[in-house]
């Protein structure tokens, strides 16, 4: 099961790059839609971007994209104390009191060489996406699967929300995920959480819910192909 060290010593060493002025740039967007469709073809790197999304880094890799889909690969880590990543989010934010979010990408592969691949070295889906120290994510594993988010209330800045071994998804097996989070009347969030069709978490969040931000993809030492992501909210 992953610790901290990953997303915590990539997004620690992104934000001292490029700080965090980018990273709020989208627009409120309450009660719409937004679908992973006639996105321009090319190839993208940090802070550009194409459509409806925003390169927020590539990892020294690159991110590149057809018409209806995208491709994440960051530069392949030489050392076991070495990682890198890439992350993609919508240009709108999602702030309604529900949100829905769906997504499919596959791992074709994992870059790390001269050290044995992390099982969360694969595609992340992420929601509530605000700037590289607040947003909420989903990893389906090889081993297993994990909910979580980005706290920097907690140690290492990561919090982990739920994790399980009940799906578990192989390197080159696509990833099917749907995600519903609601705002409920008290103020908590309501995460309900399937992979590959299966409801894996229930979740309510008391402490410093988020609700609202972005949505996107991330990935760590891994190659992804996001063939489907859409939100609405």
């Amino acid at each position: 099961m992953r610790r901290s060290r990953g997303v915590s010593a990539v997004l620690a060493v992104i934000v001292a790059v490029v700080g965090l002025g980018l990273l709020g740039s989208g627009t409120a967007a309450a009660a719409s839609t937004l679908a992973l469709r006639s996105v321009p073809v090319g190839s993208w790197t940090d802070g550009q971007v194409f459509g409806a999304w925003r390169v927020v880094f590539a990892g020294y890799g690159s991110v590149t994209s057809t018409r209806n889909s995208m491709t994440l690969a960051p530069m392949a880590s030489t050392a076991p104390g070495e990682t890198h990543a890439a992350l993609v989010v919508s240009q709108s934010n999602f702030s309604a009191t529900k949100l829905s979010v769906t997504a499919k990408m596959t791992t074709t592969s994992q870059l790390r060489t001269g050290s044995a691949a992390n099982p969360w070295e694969v595609g992340w889906l992420v929601w509530d996406y605000v700037d590289n120290e607040h947003f909420t994510y989903a990893i389906a594993k090889p081993n297993g699967w994990e909910l979580g988010k980005r706290d920097p209330a907690y140690p290492g800045g990561q919090r982990f929300l739920a994790t399980g071994s009940s799906v578990t998804v192989p390197v080159g097996t696509q990833a099917t995920y749907n995600v519903t989070r609601t705002v409920q009347t008290n103020g908590t969030t309501l995460t309900v959480l399937k992979i590959q069709g299966v409801t894996v978490a229930k979740f309510t969040d008391t402490e410093r819910p988020y609700t609202g931000g972005a949505v996107g993809v991330y990935t760590e030492d891994a190659r992804i192909v996001v063939n489907a992501l859409s939100a609405n909210g």
